[in-house]
């Protein structure tokens, strides 16, 4: 299957791994897609040995950081956003390092599969991951290594970054949909194939991209102008 027939139905609920894989084996052929299931099925059988989804949501973010950051020795780098491997989910899974936002789609499905109830968080430049239960919300920091973080934290960090616009903190830390994970990680891997001098294969994460949301017309725009530079 290909990451166009995978997604084509906007009604149909997407697999976030499985769509990751899919991209990551088109942009860099030669790609092992089935080595790479066999890891996520080593994954989650690990998890699945220590969660029952009834934890809670402390024990349960540091049974994954020990599964993902420690026995595994994954990590993330805010700088793989130059580095168009480091957006792809096999990069991460062969050599356990990639983008925050790689990281926490696979944390999440991850959580998911066992029954925990996570989203993936929009921060400016990076995301983070968000246990919301009736008692509240438990953040967890990818470029921590996984580790729950306080909201006061977050706030601190947005601050050192954005200054007075961080009193905007309620509307930037908006839940991400699948497809808006896929389409904000393909902006990074267009971008990062457009500052490498490839307009090929800029222009093929761009045509991604318009799969996922055709209506864009700043995509639109941008297709058309890489288009252009390749005649």
């Amino acid at each position: 299957m290909r990451f166009s027939d995978l997604v084509r139905d906007p009604s149909t609920e997407l697999d976030l791994l499985e769509a990751c894989l899919m991209f990551s084996a088109e942009d860099a052929p030669g790609t092992d897609v089935e080595a790479a299931r066999r890891r996520l099925r080593a994954l989650r059988n690990r998890l699945s040995s220590e969660l029952t989804g009834s934890e809670d949501y402390i024990h349960a973010a540091w049974a994954l950081r020990q599964v993902l950051c420690v026995e595994w020795g994954m990590r993330v780098d805010a700088d793989a956003a130059e580095i168009p491997e480091g957006l792809l989910l096999t990069t991460l899974l062969e050599r356990r390092q990639s983008h925050p936002l790689v990281f926490a789609s696979l944390y999440r499905e991850l959580a998911r599969a066992v029954g925990l109830p996570v989203e993936i968080v929009a921060l400016p430049g990076t995301v983070a991951l968000m246990f919301v239960d009736g008692w509240g919300r438990t953040y967890v920091d990818p470029l921590a290594r996984a580790q729950v973080v306080p909201r006061d934290e977050l706030t601190r960090q947005l601050s050192a970054r954005l200054g007075e616009r961080a009193a905007r903190l309620p509307r930037l830390l908006g839940e991400l949909p699948t497809r808006r994970v896929l389409v904000r990680t393909l902006l990074l891997l267009k971008r990062a194939w457009a500052r490498r001098q490839q307009p090929r294969r800029a222009l093929a994460a761009s045509e991604r991209i318009l799969l996922l949301e055709p209506g864009s017309l700043v995509e639109q725009r941008d297709r058309g102008l890489l288009a252009r530079q390749l005649g």
